[in-house]
């Protein structure tokens, strides 16, 4: 019996721990820009500004790669900063209404690495 109920303790907890992870999915910095916005400072041809999406795309993939422990990201397919400019802005052209972060997580799902959230 002491073991049922140390189960329904664990099944119980990996719940409540579950949806508290749902809650913290907020993204902070250049991902969580608009799209729009974005598109804006790629049209402007704001090099500072640009360089920073590209720069915090680049961490988001690497902390990915770092932490996972499946499908991570091969080494020979991370893209530079050129490659993450491009998709992004074909990305945003297509979802303007989205985030930043929802475009770096569809190129993280392209490269082999499996979206830390649908």
């Amino acid at each position: 019996m002491q073991s049922h109920r140390r189960l329904a303790y664990v099944i119980a907890l990996s719940s409540c721990l579950s949806a508290l992870a749902a809650e913290r999915k907020a993204v902070d910095g250049a991902g969580a820009v608009g799209c729009g916005k974005y598109l804006e400072v790629r049209r402007e041809n704001d090099r500072a500004s640009a360089l920073q999406f590209a720069q915090w795309s680049s961490g988001f993939l690497s902390s990915y790669n770092l932490f996972a422990s499946e499908r991570p990201i091969p080494p020979d397919r991370m893209p530079d900063g050129a490659t993450i400019s491009a998709y992004l802005d074909k990305y945003c052209r297509a979802n303007p209404l989205d985030k930043v972060y929802h475009g770096v997580v569809e190129l993280l799902g392209e490269l082999g690495g499996r979206k830390p959230w649908p």
